[in-house]
């Protein structure tokens, strides 16, 4: 799982640039993200061929099978949104092994997203220009056996019992990931924020400074030294590049830019988005080389080579 998480900090960062630049990838899945080197956990997200601009948009049915969003199947107009529901399928099956809905066809491929997720709202089908390929006029789903004759159903499983985690918030988090509804859906913003991302970043962080006091240290609302000199630099830029405030008259210092370290994976109070930035200084923890020493070049291998690994359910 530790694996797990530095992953999806990565691609979360890269959707996070994705979405600020309005690029939509088109076409997340495992195959197109690989590790810069072997045995390193560090990543890089390739094969933009049938990516875009939210406002120039070239193709209209995009994205592998496994991963693709229901907007894309329905023929409603898309958005980064497309990325976040591949996001949540590749988490998925990185975690089990196998993809979560493997549907033989896109007829198939709807009636395993409705099997976990339910009926689509009215609101969403109103808008599918496919709507009649996959329901009726009384918009109910219409029912096809795929070729071993296997009828599924609407809202009979549950992502819980498939995943079968103790890990309540990697469940919740990939359970916001694959909503219908594009308003309802995780963006890489709120997915900074979610207990499964901020947790994954203090645990990273943890590894970084070499001491497991440093989340003890946040339990009791103080704060370690590794993370006091961060919060004096970022009260500095936030405000101006003014020195830091100086002693008051009972010879003690201010120290009311001073917040928490994890403020800065929230929303700022300027533009309102996050800052990856600092989360990226944590996102190979597990990397000993210097940054001269690294390679550029990824080394070819995808994340499906950790499977083996991960499929053990650490």
């Amino acid at each position: 799982m530790s694996l797990i998480k530095r992953f999806a900090i990565q691609i979360l960062i890269s959707l996070y640039f994705l979405r600020e630049n309005n690029i939509v990838h088109c076409d997340l899945k495992p195959e197109n993200i690989l590790l810069r080197k072997i045995n390193k956990s560090g990543i890089k997200i390739i094969d933009f061929g049938s990516g875009c601009f939210e406002d120039q948009k070239i193709y209209t049915y995009i994205q592998s099978r496994f991963y693709r969003a229901p907007e894309i199947v329905l023929g409603i107009p898309y958005n980064s949104a497309i990325d976040m529901w591949s996001f949540g399928c590749i988490l998925y099956e990185l975690y089990v092994g196998y993809p979560l809905f493997p549907g033989e066809d896109e007829k198939e491929h709807m009636a395993l997203m409705m099997e976990i997720k339910g009926v689509p709202p009215r609101s969403v089908l109103a808008r599918a220009t496919r709507r009649k390929v996959f329901f009726d006029d009384d918009y109910q789903p219409i029912l096809v056996p795929n070729s071993k004759g296997k009828v599924r159903m609407p809202t009979t499983k549950s992502l819980a019992n498939l995943l079968n985690c103790n890990d309540a918030d990697f469940v919740d988090f990939i359970d916001k990931c694959v909503e219908w509804k594009t308003d309802n859906r995780l963006t890489p913003e709120l997915a900074f924020s979610h207990p499964f991302i901020s947790k994954a970043v203090n645990e990273l962080k943890c590894l970084r400074t070499g001491s497991g006091s440093v989340a003890a240290e946040r339990a009791d609302g103080q704060q370690s030294p590794a993370d006091q000199q961060p919060a004096k630099q970022m009260s500095t830029q936030e405000s101006g590049g003014a020195h830091p405030q100086k002693a008051d008259s009972n010879g003690q210092k201010q120290n009311n830019n001073s917040k928490n370290k994890d403020a800065g994976y929230k929303n700022n109070s300027r533009t309102g988005s996050v800052q990856p930035n600092e989360i990226m200084k944590n996102a190979d923890a597990s990397s000993k080389a210097p940054h001269s020493a690294r390679s550029n070049q990824s080394d070819g291998t995808n994340v499906h080579a950790s499977l083996p690994k991960i499929s053990n359910r650490q």
